[in-house]
């Protein structure tokens, strides 16, 4: 599903509890990189000695979700694995949940879905 600081899926995410599942992400650094234009999230990567898309990242990690970054630079996927030896604190995470619902890339229409579900039958051929 979609997920990042602008689309966080609070429902989705409630109701994937209850099935102990966790949601995976794509776009999880916005569209394009656009949240590595945000002034807070630069802020706390700057605090942090990290970069925006690395604070992102584990943003990702402390809320549960397992983003799919994409890149084909070495450095930088090399970079987005470098999460793990720092912890967003509580402020830092209440600042970035702030973001929730400023913006979605996917905007699902009937007709885009019922595009996708006449695909599935060729999927499994």
């Amino acid at each position: 599903m979609e997920g990042h600081p602008y689309c966080t899926q609070r429902e989705v995410r409630d109701r994937l509890k209850e099935f102990k599942t966790v949601m995976m992400c794509y776009y999880p650094l916005g569209k394009g990189g656009v949240l590595l234009q945000e002034e807070i999230l630069s802020e706390i990567a700057a605090h942090h000695r990290k970069s925006v898309a690395q604070v992102v990242l584990r943003w990702h990690v402390q809320m549960g979700f397992l983003p799919i970054p994409g890149s084909d630079n070495a450095e930088h996927q090399k970079a987005n694995l470098d999460v793990f030896d720092f912890r967003l604190s509580d402020a830092e995470m209440e600042a970035i949940q702030k973001l929730d619902g400023t913006m979605r890339f996917y905007n699902p229409t009937d007709e885009i879905e019922e595009k996708y579900v006449r695909q599935i039958p060729l999927l499994w051929k």
